[in-house]
This record gives C-alpha cells, structure tokens and sequence, in this order.
C-alpha cells in the first residue's frame, strides 16, 4: 500500500517507514502543515494515512483531516497519539477514525493496524464538536467504548448502555450527549424503576388538565422535556411490559399524546437507555419485550465490569479523593496502597 505518515517529529516518521517498508509498503512523509498537502496525497496515490494527534504548534490531527474532507480526500485513517484523553478518543472517532494507537507502539501494534487496511480487509470509516472528561479510565479498557460513544455522538441514533452499578452508563450518556449536535438541547433522565406502572404514562407523555373535571393542572412530560435532545431513561429492565408497550409505540411513531387529550406531538429526539441486565440477559428475560429491545438497541454499549479495570484504581481514587476535598472541605492528600 502507499501510505502518508504525517507527523511532526521526524525520528516517528522514519520509525515508522522502517517497520512498515519492512511489510512491503511505501511510506510518504509529511509534517500537517504543507500548502500542497492534498496535491501530495493526490500525486503519490496514497491509499491509508497515518496521523499524529498532535502536530507543530496549535495544530491537530483533527484539523488535517477537516482539511482532508473539505478537499474530498476521504482515506482510512489511523492516528498515533501519547495523549488518549476521553475527548480526544471522542473527538478522532467523530472525526472518522476507527484505528488509535498509543503511543509508545510497538512494531506488532502498527502492522496489525495497517493490515485492518489491507484492499481484502477495508473496514468502513464514519464524521467531528466538545470536549468532556467526567469519565474516568485508562486507554485499553475504555478505547472501545469511547470509539463507539463517537459513533453514537456523531447519529441521532439510539443507544443501549449495559454494565453493572457503578460503572458509569450515566456518564456515558452524558458523554454521547455532551458531544452530540444536539447538546445545546435538554438531556432529560428518567429512573424506570422509581416510575409507579399507573403513572407512567402521565410521566412520559405529560397530561392536558383541561380535559378532566379536577383541578389538575397541565403536566409538561418528560418527552416533551426533552424536545430536540436526549431522553435518558435509566434501569430500562425494570419497566413493566404495560408500560413497555405505551414506549415501543413512542419510539416508533416518534410521536405521543398527552393523556386526555387527542392531539398527537411529535418527537426530534434520541432516546438513551441503561440496563443492570446484558443483551443477552435482557433478551432472555420473558418479561422484557424484544421488539421494544430491538428499538433501543441500534448502538450497543457494554461496560467492562469494575474487577476487569484494575488498572483504573489509581485514576479512581485520585477523582474521589479531589472530589471529596472540594465537597466536604478536606485536604486530604492520597490514601494507603493497602
């Protein structure tokens, strides 16, 4: 394959060529930052692109390839960076990337990478807007997350999250949200295990007051709260199957009405769903409708369990212990290994 490595530092470059020229590729170099970038890409007939995260000065990976895709180049991508940041995950899955490698790399890691690339093995790519760094764990346990929490971002799609309490599905709808084109929009949550079954309805889609004879008032949903954003609904296995069918037929008609009234809203929005239970759990549970599992479940995210991310204790008690400083007002500086 002909392959452009871009970056800024040129014992990278030369590094990689070595391993990769070693694979029978061909190997360009640039640095980002040249005025006849595509002209070279174009002329050189490259086929994949190696991209530094961080280039010379205020420049990124990211603005290459904004450069690139103005251009029309449209090229698999694999980007290189020292800093695997939630937001810069994030930012390069948005952007299209599917291949991160931290660095430092090994040769195994970049060939690996490459041959993803091979004309018999493409894979297709996906398209960039905030940053957020509430969610915290390291670069091999969460890459895969954070590259699909892109993919999410980046489609009005909606979204499964499953894992076990504790490992942050809330934060992750937080982050799908925070860095969607609808954040400026209400991220609207609901607790499905708090909703009594007789109200949920009410609770959802609202209740026009007009309609009954009592002095209730109008009651503004939680779908209509949401309008043009995302409605969070957390602990979707503890739905009872009555209300499952009032949301199967919300999602699918992207409409509801208020109860007691005939007139049908309309609903721009993406819904977000959370269970304790796997796919596979949900999906054997009798009392979980699998058409209502299917409407939720376009994007798929399943959280590593806390006992699989040991390696995230460190960052995890330096977050709780900066986080209790600041709310108690302590100053408490680390705690014992033990």
């Amino acid at each position: 394959m002909n392959i452009a490595i871009i970056d800024d530092h040129e014992d990278i470059k030369y590094a990689v060529e070595k391993i990769l020229q070693k694979e029978n590729h061909t190997c360009y170099g640039f640095c980002g930052d040249e005025e006849d970038l595509e002209e070279g890409i174009d002329v050189f007939n490259i086929e994949l692109i190696i991209l530094d995260m961080m280039l010379e000065g205020s420049l990124t990976g990211i603005d290459v390839i904004k450069r690139l895709r103005n251009k029309s180049i449209d090229l698999p991508i694999i980007m290189i960076t020292g800093y695997t940041t939630p937001s810069n995950i994030i930012k390069a899955s948005k952007a299209g990337i599917t291949e991160i490698i931290q660095k430092p790399f090994s040769k195994t890691e970049i060939v690996g990478a490459v041959n993803k690339f091979r004309p018999h093995t493409q894979t297709q790519q996906i398209s960039y807007s905030k940053d957020n760094e509430e969610f915290i764990g390291t670069f091999e346990n969460m890459k895969e997350v954070y590259k699909t929490v892109g993919i999410a971002a980046n489609s009005d799609a909606n979204v499964l999250i499953t894992g076990d309490t504790g490992t942050g599905k809330d934060l992750v709808a937080k982050l799908i949200h925070n860095n969607s084109f609808t954040q400026e929009h209400p991220f609207v949550a609901i607790n499905c295990a708090n909703i009594p079954e007789n109200i949920f309805e009410k609770m959802l889609f609202g209740r026009d007051g007009k309609q009954f004879k009592s002095k209730d008032a109008d009651h503004i949903g939680y779908a209509q709260k949401a309008e043009g954003g995302t409605l969070f609904l957390d602990d979707i296995q503890d739905l009872k199957p009555s209300a499952q069918g009032k949301l199967l037929r919300f999602i699918e008609t992207k409409s509801f009405s208020p109860v007691g009234s005939s007139k049908e809203l309309g609903f721009n929005g993406r819904v977000i769903a959370t269970s304790l239970l796997s796919s596979r759990e949900l999906l054997r549970n009798s009392d979980f409708r699998d058409d209502l599992f299917y409407r939720l479940s376009t994007l798929e995210i399943s959280l590593p369990k806390l006992e699989e991310r040991r390696a995230d204790i460190a960052n995890l008690v330096r977050y709780f212990i900066a986080t209790f400083n600041t709310n108690l007002h302590l100053s408490a500086k680390t705690i014992s290994k033990e």
